[in-house]
């Protein structure tokens, strides 16, 4: 094997120690075209996790508030804290002369075109990469060259902020001095006020002093030594002497008050700060605060000082209240002093890890390593690869250094988790890993551990707001889920089970509380809105609506769990779908209790139905899923059930009140055949049924209470309308009560008139039999098919029991009118069917029969025009046909009766004729064209009659 091809076996191998594209898992790779990056220049800025963090505003706020959000387009890159860049130009020489050793080296054995890359043009592109441009002679044409840019540099000087060291602050104890008692913080040798006006005085001298001192910018002097010069810290010192001796003159007079003062400790939080300031004049300013933020006082601590006396780092510094500058109490402070010129100005040995670490550095910001775009490619890969193999750099601790890196800027993606995953697993899944590792990658992979632990909980508490294209990670916008998991999933439960055993009971319970706590955060969202309508006290449509919107929102979360469940991303230890479906049940029936108490629905509303049939909706959902039943129960049924029953008896009082107020009106004054009041009250009840058809149809048992309210509604309107009718029903409930209005039973000829009111009251019985209850009774027919097997054929009992009653009182009221109207053609001998047939001679002609018929027609012919004038056309044919059987049975009962002893003969033939023609040309002429084929079909009498007629011929 050549040379050239050893060497390229050996980039492979150590292939693994720079993270590139080529060591990506294919799902990282896949993506890296979508996260290229959009900001050119790189800063050393360090990125919190908390960018990641999604902003719940709801699709349904005001367009105000989502225009404060940024879009990912708009947001700026995140890069990671290049800490190793910090180590001086010395660092950055031997790191320099490494790479153009290491290119040497590869240029003189193979001729890599990568080593040509960087020796080209004498090695520029490494000396403006590690910043030595400054430090490296330069040629007479170099310097030449640069002429014209330093000219324009002179005109337009580029403001850089210079340092002078490093300030590492971190805040101990806080004592605050409560108010003094009587006789308490006296002092014994000066008053008060004079006191006062010398430390005013004080005050305005050393601020003045000490502003002069600020203004002098002295530029530090380097000593062979690398110290500071000592003339340009002569006054620093001078001025911090004077200040001792100030403080301890200060303390001889004062006496310290006997309250005891307050102790607390500094939040962890603002513990430690590093300030870099810009001169030895500068000032270190503490600001104290409150709880609530309010500012208390501050501490003013001069650099000079510090610098002054290195070795004093844990010190009490007093606390100020300004402008009266009034002590209030003391902080404890750990400052740590670092110059600049002794940090960047040491000459010693370079550890190789500290030297990969600024070639790290600089090859990630020469490729722009940022959130988007975190694969270092091309020479720079060569470049960080040969260093680590030539100078014996550990294939684990440049994972795990470049893991770092990626920490500081890890967003919750599949490309950034597959990432991570790609370069821990080598590591952690050797055996007996941690004692393979030095102490310092054992250190970096325990904070690498922590970060990762932190971006996967970031993952799965928002694992339905995860979004690829977002640049964070997570969108900015809550929206409804989409259905589908999101690619992040799977990898960060597959890293997860490399950093944690799921086998064991910590790990699982650990993942499932993240996933409940994403639950939990998702249901406060949905739940806040209802809760301001809630909380606003108003009861309408869109409180019902919200409501009804919030149901049909948890339950999309809930088959989205399901979906999720189903696609096997998650262990099977977690019961997505169960932990889903506890959390929104619990959380929705504790606001609909609470708004149902609060405002009670006062009718079953179309808002209101919509709200209880989605919520059955969701309890049969919840059952089909066959999720485990929470706590308590969730019915929807015994939800409503109050509110249904108490709509029901509500509906039913106003209805029987409604019956109540029609029996004081006057019958005389209705207009029209039928009276008004039917169809309004069947309108009433249809309008009822129309509001529980939908409950019915859900909970068919509410049938029953719901036939009550009708039948009793039905009972109370017979009971009104025979009150409001009793004065032209009483004549036919009893012959001989007389009543002057309607009844004349002795008129000149002795006949009885059918009043409008009767035709009204029979009219409004026969409309209710026939047309009006007919949707009511195939209502609860249809409703009766939703009960189960058990109960058929419940509904509708009641309605038949009312059915029964109503043809019951409409048939003796109508036979008790055709009897009246009967009676009327009897009061005279001549008219009777009896007498006439008695009369007639056994051979008579056509003619004398009519003769004698006559009166009989001309009174039923008048009778039948009065009942057309006052019924409908079904009651007018149905009294007309009743009065035509009725004279019928009278010439039955002559040929019955062995009293009479009739035989047939040809006049009774005749006789029976002339009775049909009476009412059948009369009613054809009433009805005229409307008139139906049965409606003039003989009664029963008459077909009897006809069939004995025609028998006694025979045998004549």
């Amino acid at each position: 094997m050549s040379k050239k091809g050893s060497r390229i076996k050996s980039l492979k191998e150590f292939g693994s120690k720079v993270h590139c594209a080529d060591h990506l898992s294919d799902s990282a790779s896949s993506t890296e075209t979508s996260h290229e990056a959009k900001n050119v220049g790189v800063q050393d800025n360090k990125s919190s996790y908390n960018e990641c963090e999604p902003l719940h505003i709801r699709n349904s706020e005001p367009k105000r508030k989502n225009a404060e959000v940024k879009t990912p387009g708009t947001l700026p890159s995140r890069f990671p804290e290049f800490h190793a860049s910090e180590q001086g130009p010395w660092s950055a020489m031997i790191c320099y002369e490494a790479c153009v050793r290491l290119c040497l080296h590869s240029l003189a054995e193979d001729s890599d075109i990568e080593a040509s890359y960087f020796l080209k043009n004498d090695c520029v592109l490494l000396r403006n990469a590690f910043g030595l441009q400054s430090f490296l002679l330069q040629s007479e044409e170099e310097l030449l060259g640069d002429r014209p840019s330093n000219l324009v540099t002179e005109t337009n000087p580029q403001k850089s902020k210079k340092v002078v060291g490093k300030i590492k602050l971190q805040v101990g104890k806080i004592k605050m001095e409560s108010d003094p008692q009587p006789g308490c913080g006296t002092i014994p040798s000066l008053k008060h006020e004079v006191i006062s006006q010398q430390l005013e005085e004080l005050n305005a001298t050393l601020y003045s002093g000490w502003k002069a001192v600020k203004r002098v910018h002295v530029a530090p002097h380097v000593t062979p030594k690398g110290s500071i010069s000592r003339k340009s810290l002569e006054y620093m010192r001078a001025c911090a002497h004077y200040l001792k001796e100030v403080s301890k003159v200060l303390r001889k007079e004062f006496v310290i008050s006997h309250g005891r003062p307050s102790s607390l400790e500094a939040s962890q939080a603002l513990s430690r700060k590093i300030n870099l300031p810009d001169s030895i004049g500068d000032d270190l300013i503490v600001e104290v605060r409150d709880s609530k933020g309010k500012f208390c006082g501050r501490v003013l601590a001069q650099l000079a000082a510090i610098v002054e006396e290195p070795s004093e780092k844990l010190k009490w510094w007093a606390i100020y209240h300004e402008p009266e500058h009034e002590r209030i109490g003391k902080i404890q402070l750990h400052i740590n002093y670092l110059s600049s010129l002794d940090e960047k100005t040491k000459c010693g040995l370079v550890a190789e890890t500290s030297a990969y670490d600024l070639v790290l550095e600089v090859a990630m910001k020469a490729e722009q390593f940022q959130s988007q775009n975190l694969v270092i490619k091309g020479p720079w890969h060569w470049m960080v690869t040969q260093f680590a193999s030539l100078y014996g750099i550990s294939d684990a601790y440049t994972k795990l250094r470049y893991l770092s890196y990626v920490m500081d800027v890890a967003s919750p993606t599949m490309y950034c988790i597959d990432l991570i995953y790609d370069f821990l697993c080598p590591v952690i899944m050797k055996e007996n890993y941690k004692a393979t590792l030095s102490h310092q990658e054992n250190r970096m992979l325990a904070e690498i551990d922590e970060k990762v632990q932190h971006i996967l909980a970031l993952i799965f508490e928002n694992y339905k707001s995860l979004d690829e294209s977002c640049f964070s990670g997570i969108k900015h916008v809550f929206e409804p889920p989409t259905g589908t998991p999101a690619p992040a999933i799977a990898s960060a439960i597959k890293l997860y089970g490399l950093l944690n055993n799921l086998l064991s009971q910590e790990a699982q319970l650990s993942l499932c509380r993240y996933f409940q706590a994403a639950l939990k955060k998702r249901s406060r969202i949905y739940f806040l809105e209802t809760n301001d309508t809630l909380d606003k006290g108003i009861e309408d449509v869109t409180s019902y609506q919200k409501l009804k919107s919030l149901v049909l929102s948890l339950k999309k979360e809930i088959s989205t769990d399901i979906a999720i469940h189903k696609s096997n991303v998650l262990p099977r230890f977690i019961d997505l779908p169960d932990l889903s479906a506890a959390i929104y049940r619990t959380d929705l029936l504790k606001i609909l209790i609470e708004y149902l108490i609060s405002w009670p629905p006062p009718s079953p509303s179309p808002q209101v139905v919509d709200l209880v049939i989605t919520t059955a909706d969701l309890e049969a959902d919840l059952t089909r899923w066959k999720l485990n039943p929470i706590k308590g129960g969730f019915n929807a049924r015994e939800l409503f059930h109050s509110y249904i029953t108490s709509w029901m008896e509500e509906k039913r009082s106003a209805l029987y009140e409604f019956c109540k107020s029609e029996t004081g009106k006057a019958c005389s004054e209705i207009q029209g055949l039928t009276s008004p009041f039917v169809d309004d009250m069947y309108e009433l009840l249809n309008v009822t049924l129309d509001e529980y058809n939908i409950i019915i149809r859900r909970w068919p048992e509410y049938g029953v209470s719901l036939e009550k309210v009708v039948v009793d509604t039905e009972r109370a309107m017979l009971e009104a309308l025979e009150k409001q009718f009793s004065e032209v029903l009483n004549p036919l409930k009893d012959s001989k009560i007389t009543v002057l209005k309607y009844v004349q039973t002795l008129t000149k000829k002795g006949t009885y008139a059918v009043p409008k009111e009767l035709g009204v009251f029979l009219n409004s019985m026969k409309r209710v039999l026939g047309t009006l209850r007919s949707s009511t009774e195939e209502r609860f027919q249809e409703w009766n098919s939703y009960l189960s097997d058990k109960k058929k054929r419940v509904l509708g009992e009641q309605l038949s029991q009312v059915t029964v009653l109503l043809k019951s009182k409409f048939k003796c009221y109508t036979q008790a009118l055709v009897v009246k109207l009967v009676e009327n053609m009897r009061i005279q001998r001549h008219m009777k069917m009896n007498h006439i047939i008695h009369d007639l001679k056994e051979t008579p002609t056509e003619p004398d029969v009519r003769d004698r018929m006559q009166s009989l027609k001309d009174l039923a012919d008048k009778t039948m025009e009065q009942l057309h004038c006052v019924l409908s056309l079904d009651v007018f044919v149905l009294i007309c046909k009743g009065i035509w059987d009725a004279l019928g049975q009278d010439v039955i009962r002559l040929l019955t009766d062995k009293k009479d002893s009739v035989t047939w003969h040809k006049g009774l033939t005749l006789a029976v004729s002339v009775l049909d023609e009476i009412f059948e040309d009369k009613m054809q002429s009433l009805l005229g064209d409307s008139v139906k084929g049965m409606d003039l079909e003989a009664p029963r009498s008459i077909m009897e009659l006809r069939s004995m007629i025609s028998e006694d011929k025979k045998g004549y």
